[in-house]
Formats: C-alpha cells, sequence, structure tokens
C-alpha cells in the first residue's frame, strides 16, 4: 500500500480546514472475495449536516459514489463503506444494514478524490488514492488488530466453556483468562492510539483521538493522565489554544479522584442491610485485611475475577483475611442465579436497592468491579486490584512470597 504522508497533506495546521463543502468522488473496485449488487455510503452527521445514507450500483465490480458533504472549520467529514445484495436501504436502516454482512463495513474520510479496492472484507478495503485517508488507514489498522485479536480470543472463550460444561472451577479459569486477555488487548489497542498521536501530532485524525482519551480519562479516573500529559507537550500550540485543546483541559481539570478513597484514606464505616441477613457493617471488619468488591452478576469481568478471588482467599483466609462481595443487582434472582452457578465461599449480600445512589457516591463507583483492599485499621491499602494484583498485594503486605 502506497501511503502520501506529505506534510503538506497529512501534518495539516488545526486552521487548514476552511472549505466548508466537499465536492467529493469516491470510487471502489471489488477486487476479492467480497461479492454485491449494491454498495452503499453513510455520510456521518456533524453539527452542521445530518447524516445520509447514498447508493451506487455495482457494475462489473466497480462503484462510484458522487456528491457533497459539509464540514466546520478544522474538522473533516468521515463515512462508512458497506456492500450488500439489497437495493432498498435509507438511512434509517443503517443498523439492519451493518448486521447484514455482521457489521463489515470501512470507514473513510470523505475527500474530493477518493479511490479505494475491496479485497476479502470491507473492514481490510484499501485505500490507494486519498490523502487524508493515508493516515487514517494507520489508526484503522490498529482498530483491525484489536477486532482480530478479540475474535480469537472469544473463540478460545467459546470452546474452554464448551469443554467445561460441567466444571465449575475450569469454566472461572478460562473466564479468568479471557478477562486478563482483554485487558492485555486494549492496553495495546490504546498504546498504538498513543503512538500514532505521537508520532503525527498536528494530523486533525491525532487531535480528534486526543480528545477522546481526555475523556475516557475522566471517566476512568485519571488513568492516562500521566501519558496525556507527555502528549500534551508536544501538541503544537495552534491546537493548545484551539476549542479542541481547551476542552482538553477542561476534562483534565474534572478528572479528580476523591480524595477520601484514595490509598492511605480511610473506607467508610458504612452499615448495610442486605434484609434477610440482617445489617452488615464495615466496621464489623475492623482487625482484619478486607477486600470489598462490588460487582453484578451481569458483569462479565466481575465474574471473570472470581477465579482470582477463590485463589487468594484460600491462601490467606487463615491469615487474618476475609473477602466481602456487595452485587449492586437489581434483580434478586439473577443475583441468586449467579451465585449458585460461581459458589462464592466467602460474604455475599445484594443491595436492597440494587444499584444503590447513596452506596455508589460513597464508595465512589463509576462502574463494576469497583474494589478496596482495607487494613486492620480502615485505612485503604489499594483500590481496584485485579488478575494477580490482588495476591501479590497481599504477599507484600503479609510479608509472602
Amino acid at each position: 500500500m502506497k501511503f502520501k504522508l506529505l506534510i503538506s497533506a497529512l501534518f495539516l495546521s488545526f486552521s487548514g480546514f476552511a472549505n466548508n463543502i466537499v465536492k467529493f468522488k469516491i470510487e471502489g473496485n471489488l477486487v476479492g472475495s467480497v461479492k454485491g449488487k449494491y454498495a452503499y455510503l453513510s455520510i456521518h452527521s456533524n453539527s452542521i449536516q445530518r447524516s445520509q445514507l447514498i447508493r451506487a450500483t455495482i457494475i462489473n465490480g466497480r462503484f462510484v459514489f458522487t456528491g457533497t458533504a459539509k464540514t466546520i472549520d478544522g474538522d473533516f467529514c468521515s463515512a462508512s463503506l458497506f456492500i450488500s445484495d439489497k437495493p432498498g436501504y435509507l438511512s434509517k436502516d443503517i443498523v439492519t444494514l451493518m448486521k447484514e454482512r455482521n457489521y463489515d463495513f470501512r470507514r473513510i474520510i470523505v475527500e474530493d478524490k477518493v479511490l479505494i479496492n475491496v479485497g476479502n472484507s470491507v473492514k481490510e478495503a484499501i485505500v490507494i488514492d486519498g490523502e487524508l485517508n493515508d493516515l487514517n488507514t494507520l489508526y484503522q489498522y490498529v482498530t483491525l488488530r484489536r477486532i482480530k485479536q478479540d475474535d480469537s480470543l472469544r473463540s478460545w472463550y467459546n470452546a474452554e466453556m464448551a469443554k467445561y460444561k460441567n466444571n465449575v472451577d475450569a469454566r472461572q479459569k478460562a473466564e479468568a483468562e479471557y478477562y486478563k486477555g482483554l485487558y492485555t488487548i486494549q492496553e495495546i489497542y490504546d498504546r498504538g492510539f498513543f503512538d500514532l498521536i505521537r508520532q503525527y501530532p498536528t494530523a486533525r485524525q491525532s487531535a480528534i483521538m486526543l480528545r477522546g482519551f481526555y475523556q475516557i480519562n475522566k471517566i476512568q479516573k485519571g488513568k492516562y493522565t500521566e501519558e496525556l500529559n507527555d502528549l500534551w507537550k508536544i501538541m503544537p500550540a495552534s491546537y493548545k489554544e484551539s476549542k479542541d485543546g481547551k476542552e482538553c483541559m477542561r476534562q483534565l481539570a474534572e478528572t479528580i479522584d476523591d480524595k477520601n478513597l484514595k490509598e492511605g484514606g480511610t473506607i467508610p464505616d458504612y452499615t448495610f442491610n442486605p434484609g434477610k441477613q440482617g445489617s452488615i457493617s464495615i466496621k464489623d471488619f475492623r482487625g482484619k485485611y478486607l477486600f470489598i468488591d462490588f460487582w453484578t452478576s451481569w458483569c462479565g469481568p466481575c465474574r471473570g475475577e472470581h477465579h482470582y478471588m477463590k485463589t487468594v482467599f484460600e491462601k490467606f483466609k487463615s491469615q487474618n483475611f476475609t473477602i466481602v462481595q456487595v452485587s449492586l443487582d437489581d434483580k434478586e434472582d439473577k443475583w441468586l442465579k449467579a451465585l449458585k452457578e460461581e459458589q462464592l465461599p466467602w460474604t455475599n449480600f445484594r443491595c436492597l436497592k440494587g444499584w444503590d445512589k447513596e452506596v455508589e457516591k460513597l464508595f465512589d463507583i463509576k462502574g463494576v468491579p469497583t474494589n478496596y483492599l482495607v487494613g486492620p485499621d480502615g485505612k485503604i491499602i489499594a483500590k481496584n486490584l485485579r488478575g494477580e494484583a490482588l495476591e501479590n498485594k497481599l504477599a507484600e503486605v503479609l510479608g509472602q512470597q
């Protein structure tokens, strides 16, 4: 594939998109195993235009889209390409169209001239002419790599779950390995985008991706603050002074961890009232090392931690350590079904209100799983430990290897 990563084309200044109208011609060729009678181009909506779906008939393996699209200053218009055998799709049918061939589509940037070859899948189509799309393709590769890794891991997981249908321990181990693999894939995915932003800091695609990471960073309580601060240093001054740049700084300013629930802070002395079980208070566990975990039956990553938690519980339960799990399930029957399936040997109860807003705020729960490792004095030793991290931290604290 030919990449035209030219300074004049891809290293675009943020004032370089002055024109609001793009008159485009997008030509495509079916050069592989993908077949169909019609090509569809879904032009995505933005602040100055509504989404639109246009169709082109495929003749001798070739199709052409022409038209106009609108962009705002400093931005570009994106679209998605689909191949279909059906002629009647409209904008309102976009979800049906996406499902028709199992979400096999290719995102592109709408520009005046684009040439694209479709091989064995639409999502792996190659843009061979279209300067803005060259860098977009690099970003696309990062996403495609993740999709392939996800698919491979999912196939392995399904095979393991079928093999050990009646073996709880083996299924929990497979589930643990599956979610550990997903975390690893996510890290690789994020690092891939960070690397591209670092290589092409003045490209518009990088600016959009960076803003997205600032939003994620806020939601995930500062997970990427260090990396984003490093990337910020290499961004051009024009970006830092732009609307996007100011929005990133606003997001960062709002990324504030709860001061009371940091490591070294004190876990709240809260009393839960799970109904038939009577009240259960956090202070009842003072004098013990406590791992308190908030989860739900429908949360795959939550259940993926049970293998590790069982290992830790058996290893350290005789050393002044215990586990308490608090379910935020809205439906009691689903929680009870999960308990039967998971066979969890520690204290486990459900908030009567399900996803209790008071509990959510008090324990800073932005999502599940959320957990805290607490010392005998009620001080937080660590938070949101996953996988082997809990065992390693306890071994460190209790002086074991």
